[in-house]
């Protein structure tokens, strides 16, 4: 008795086992991804990345020559104000084909030795002078003792398609971006 009670335990034993083992088989949890999921997962990003990548691009673009023309001014700005307040005249050298202008007797902003220079081709504006006054080369704009500019006119900056214009009045030496 003892005997049929065990070899009945034993083939229960061997038949849950290999139940279990055939079920485990046939029902195992998946740990990763089909490769079709892979595929339509890329082809998401590829076309995302598409529309994304030039619209981006323009929109940097665009915000090198904001800043870069409003530098210009906040510059024209502090010259004039410096010549005032020093009662002494005070110029700025545009030269177009370098992209980059110099403040004569002003300190530069970073407090290093030398002059005050702004290069507009390198970071953060990655910009170029297209013409100053309308002209290319160096050109210049002085303001007296009293801030008055000796001229004014067009400052024209540009990063790939998008320029923007620095307006310099002639009689006020105010400076405004259109």
């Amino acid at each position: 008795m003892v005997m049929a009670a065990d070899t009945t335990s034993a083939s229960r034993l061997a038949i849950y086992h290999a139940s279990s083992s055939r079920t485990h088989e046939f029902t195992s949890t998946r740990c990763g991804f089909t490769f079709l999921e892979m595929i339509i997962v890329l082809l998401l990003m590829a076309t995302t990345a598409v529309i994304a990548v030039p619209r981006w691009s323009a929109s940097l673009q665009q915000l090198r020559v904001s800043n870069a023309a409003s530098r210009i001014v906040t510059d024209l700005a502090r010259t004039q104000s410096a010549a005032y307040n020093s009662s002494a005249s005070k110029t700025i050298t545009f030269t177009v084909g370098s992209s980059q202008y110099t403040v004569s007797d002003l300190k530069p902003l970073t407090n290093s030795p030398g002059q005050y220079v702004v290069a507009l081709s390198a970071d953060p504006f990655q910009c170029r002078l297209v013409s100053v006054w309308g002209q290319t080369g160096t050109q210049t704009i002085s303001f007296n003792g009293y801030g008055v500019p000796n001229k004014g006119g067009n400052i024209i900056i540009a990063a790939g398609s998008y320029q923007k214009t620095v307006v310099v009045d002639a009689t006020l030496g105010t400076a405004v971006v259109k």
